[in-house]
């Protein structure tokens, strides 16, 4: 059993797009980031910016957001069909790193300020 992918099997395109969108969700947080350290309030918007606000959280925010939960369903199941050819269990190894997820889930909810990986996690189960 060889857990490790060459870099003949890896699928850059898709690696490429993870990155895009993990750093689409980083600078979406950076307000969050600020206010949280800085204490900052955030200004409520009206007229002209309010629209704006709405359609940058709509058109870009839950675009990363869609792109990288696609892409988490997308590199669940090259990992299970990589390992089903290699006759590994591929349901025993999907469980275990969905408890791995949920438990940094669990962690990062605890002691930072919320996160979406348990919400994965149990997502996966089913």
């Amino acid at each position: 059993m060889n857990p490790t992918i060459t870099q003949k099997e890896r699928i850059i395109s898709l690696d490429i797009i993870r990155g895009f969108a993990l750093f689409g969700i980083l600078f979406i947080n950076v307000g969050a980031f600020i206010t949280m350290h800085e204490g900052v309030q955030i200004p409520d918007y009206y007229g002209l910016n309010e629209i704006i606000s709405k359609l940058i959280e709509i058109f870009v925010e839950k675009k990363f957001f869609s792109i990288f939960s696609f892409l988490f369903g997308a590199g669940f199941y090259i990992f299970a069909s990589r390992a089903e050819s290699r006759g590994d269990k591929p349901r025993w190894r999907f469980i275990r790193r969905l408890l791995a997820l949920l438990l940094i889930g669990i962690i990062h909810f605890i002691f930072f300020w919320g996160s979406i990986l348990y919400a994965y996690a149990f997502i996966g189960f089913f």
